[in-house]
C-alpha cells in the first residue's frame, strides 16, 4: 500500500466504523479530521469534520470504543494557540468524535486533557487522560477516561494504577502479563524497564531512539529568560511524543519510532526546516533479562516518519511520513 496525500497530516490511526470493511483509517490534519477507506488500491474519503475551534495545534489521535455502541470513537488531542503580553502559550481543547449514519459527529469538546489509548495484557484498549500543567506539558496523575452515555458527559475517573508515578501519559507501557513491570520511553529516546512498586531500574535499551522533534507547540515560561538588551525568551517550544504502542497480536512486542536528524515541524503550519536530512524506522522491542532488545526493525527510510498504525486485513503497519514530495502513507508487511 502506498498513498500520496493531497494535504498535510500530523497523525494517523486505524479505526472501526459501523458498516466498515476493516480498512478504515482516520487522519488528523491542520483544520479537520478525515476518515478514509482503503479501497481498490486507493484512499477514498468517507467523512470529514472541521475542528470545533480555530488556531489549533493538532497533537495526537487515538481510537477506542467509549460508549459500548458499534464502532470506535476518535480521541483527538488539540491545543489552541494563545498569547498574553507577548507570551505565546496553548490551552488544551481536546475533542471526541463518533461516527454515525455515515458521518462524524461530536460527543465532547473543549476537554482540558491529553488523550491516549493503550492496550492491557489482554489486548483490550484503555482510554487515558492527563491534564496539562501551567508551565509544563504534563502534570498530575494519569486517569482512566470514562464516557457517561446517560449524561452525555466525559469524565476522568480514578487514577490509572499501572501508571502510578509515571510523569507523562505517552511515556509508558505494560510488559507481557506481569503487572509489576513497566517500560518507559524517556523524552531523550532511551528505553528503561522498571520493577514496581519500588520503581527499581531493571533493564535498559540497547540504543537511544533519537529525538522525536517532529511536532512542536509553545508553552510559556514561568520566568522569562533575559538574553541581553531588550531581548528575552518568554516561551519554550515543546514537542509532542512519538507513538509507543503495545501489540499482543504481534507477539506482544512494543512498537515505536527511531528518528535520525528529524527536523522541527510546526504542527499548525505543517512545514519544517528546509534542507535537513531526515531518516527513520519503526522498531519493535521486548524486555529480555536486564535488556530491552530490538526484536524487529523496518527498513531505514530517508523520510521524516511522523506516525504509524496497524491494519489487520492483511496485517501490516501503515506509516505516515513526509519527504520532499509531500505527505504519504505507506504499508510495511
Amino acid at each position: 500500500d502506498y498513498f500520496a496525500l493531497a494535504e498535510p497530516y500530523t497523525r494517523v490511526t486505524a479505526c472501526d466504523i459501523p458498516g466498515g470493511t476493516g480498512r478504515e483509517i482516520a487522519c488528523l490534519g491542520q483544520k479537520d479530521l478525515v476518515i478514509f477507506r482503503i479501497e481498490a488500491g486507493a484512499l477514498k474519503e468517507i467523512s470529514r469534520k472541521s475542528f470545533p475551534v480555530n488556531d489549533v495545534y493538532p497533537l495526537h489521535l487515538h481510537a477506542c470504543d467509549l460508549d459500548g455502541n458499534p464502532g470506535d470513537e476518535l480521541l483527538v488531542t488539540l491545543a489552541q494557540q494563545t498569547e498574553t503580553i507577548g507570551k505565546k502559550d496553548n490551552r488544551l481543547c481536546s475533542w471526541i468524535v463518533g461516527f454515525k449514519d455515515g458521518s462524524l459527529h461530536t460527543l465532547a469538546e473543549n476537554a482540558p486533557y491529553y488523550f491516549r489509548v493503550i492496550r492491557d495484557g489482554r489486548g483490550d484498549r484503555i482510554p487515558l487522560a492527563q491534564r496539562q500543567g501551567t508551565y509544563r506539558q504534563y502534570e498530575g496523575p494519569i486517569h482512566r477516561l470514562v464516557w457517561q452515555p446517560s449524561r452525555q458527559r466525559l469524565e476522568a475517573a480514578a487514577p490509572y494504577e499501572p501508571a502510578r508515578g509515571v510523569h507523562g501519559i505517552y511515556q509508558f507501557n505494560g510488559v507481557s502479563d506481569d503487572e509489576n513491570r513497566i517500560m518507559i520511553l524517556e523524552p531523550d529516546g532511551r528505553l528503561h524497564g522498571y520493577l514496581l512498586p519500588e520503581e527499581r531500574l531493571a533493564a535498559s535499551g540497547e540504543r537511544a531512539l533519537g529525538a522525536y522533534h517532529a511536532l512542536s507547540y509553545p508553552l510559556k515560561r514561568k520566568q522569562d529568560l533575559y538574553l541581553g538588551g531588550f531581548d528575552r525568551k518568554t516561551f519554550d517550544d515543546v514537542y509532542t511524543a512519538r507513538r509507543f504502542e503495545r501489540r499482543r497480536d504481534f507477539q506482544d512486542q512494543l512498537f515505536t519510532l527511531h528518528s535520525e536528524g528529524a527536523g522541527l515541524m510546526k504542527a499548525i503550519a505543517g512545514v519544517g526546516g528546509a534542507g535537513r536530512q531526515r531518516s527513520g524506522q519503526v522498531v519493535g522491542v521486548k524486555w529480555m533479562g536486564d535488556r530491552i532488545v530490538e526484536t524487529w526493525q523496518s527498513e531505514i527510510w530517508s523520510k521524516e516518519l511522523l506516525d504509524f498504525t496497524f491494519l489487520e486485513d492483511p496485517s501490516e503497519i501503515l506509516v505516515l511520513y513526509r519527504d520532499s514530495d509531500g505527505y504519504a502513507l505507506e504499508g510495511i508487511r
